[in-house]
């Protein structure tokens, strides 16, 4: 899939701030996690971790994190451009991981047409 040049920006600064906050987990002790990252149609990104915790049934997905974040910067009435989920694997030829069935729910509210990119990313020790 060839990405506009938009897209590229888009992926190009989700990267940047991937290993910025990779970084600040694995100083802390942490292993990676999923990202998310939403592009509205104001061309402003947010960024979306997932929430884990011991009831599964109060978890949120990185997804609908960063579209949470996206609705309380902007409006509810804000839609999305494009969604990149960012998965960690060990190994680069790793399947990725793709939104949920509640994420791409979620996403389709905002959204009729949005561009979802899902990708990995390889932890190497430079970060």
């Amino acid at each position: 899939m060839e990405l506009s040049a938009t897209e590229r920006e888009f992926v190009d600064e989700a990267r940047g701030r991937i290993r910025d906050h990779a970084r600040k987990r694995r100083a802390a002790g942490h292993v990676d996690k999923l990202y998310a990252f939403v592009r509205s149609e104001t061309g402003t990104v947010y960024e979306g971790t997932p929430l884990e915790t011991s009831m599964t049934q109060a978890d949120c997905c990185a997804e609908r994190h960063a579209i949470a974040n996206m609705q309380h910067a902007e409006t509810e009435s804000t839609s999305l451009d494009t969604v990149l989920v960012a998965g960690p694997v060990p190994d680069a030829d790793d399947r990725v991981t793709t939104p949920c069935g509640a994420c791409r729910h979620a996403i389709s509210q905002f959204s009729d047409d949005a561009t979802v990119l899902c990708s990995n990313f390889v932890r190497r020790n430079d970060g």
